[in-house]
């Protein structure tokens, strides 16, 4: 696991949609405490929900290859999982199983670790209850990447 130049735990937040601006204030808490975030697909100039209309445009296509990259190139990747929507999210946890990225799951509610969904919730790093648990991970990360 390579880490940013300074040392940092660089980490992509995949999410449903709808949860963008959750995702903006948990980004700004880790954030605070010196992480990267690899891309801010949540931001308004970067949020567009693909619909049949503009799949093929090339602004999607953009935003479709960045996200990937952002994906591949975290040290980590927290997956809010929500009851319904974010199709996006199993594509990014996909991409981030395949290119060896740890994956940590927390329910998008906040309210413990998130309800099974496939066989391949076996393959995640963990499941967090918490922002402040999956912080303990990623120091735990940090840590094991020093040795």
């Amino acid at each position: 696991m390579a880490f940013s130049s300074e040392g940092l735990v660089r980490v992509y937040i995949a999410a449903p949609f709808a949860l963008r601006l959750l995702v903006d204030y948990m980004a700004c808490e880790l954030e605070s405490e010196g992480h990267v975030i690899t891309y801010k697909w949540f931001h308004a100039e970067l949020a567009m929900q693909a619909t049949p209309e503009n799949i093929g445009s090339i602004r999607v296509r953009e935003i479709a290859a960045a996200e990937r990259q952002g994906v591949a190139s975290a040290d980590a990747l927290l997956v809010l999982v929500a009851p319904t929507g974010g199709t996006g999210v199993w594509i990014e946890v996909g991409i981030a199983l395949a290119s060896r990225v740890p994956v940590y799951a927390m329910s998008a509610r906040g309210d413990g670790p998130p309800p099974y969904r496939s066989i391949f919730d076996s393959l995640c790093e963990a499941q967090v209850s918490s922002l402040a648990e999956f912080k303990g991970h990623l120091v735990q990360l940090k840590d094991r990447a020093d040795l």
